[in-house]
């Protein structure tokens, strides 16, 4: 995804404007981009789609965070 690509969907998501948008270095199977808007910093989340890959990965993810809180 292109950098105002992300800025757009930020903005829109965030529902105000956005500053700057950075991109976090490391991630393999997803882009992690740090927003900065006119009220704070927030973390966005871009996960890879491969049509040899069906999973859904945001809600793998979510699965794990859900199966770890409850276990503590």
């Amino acid at each position: 995804m292109a950098e105002q690509d992300v800025t757009v969907v930020a903005g829109k998501l965030a529902g105000e404007g956005v500053v700057s948008v950075e991109l976090v270095e490391g991630g393999r199977n997803n882009r992690v981009y740090r927003l900065k808007t006119e009220k704070g910093i927030y973390a966005l989340k871009s996960y890879l789609r491969q049509k040899a890959d069906p999973r859904n990965r945001l809600e793998a993810e979510f699965g794990a965070l859900r199966f770890l809180k409850k276990y503590g």
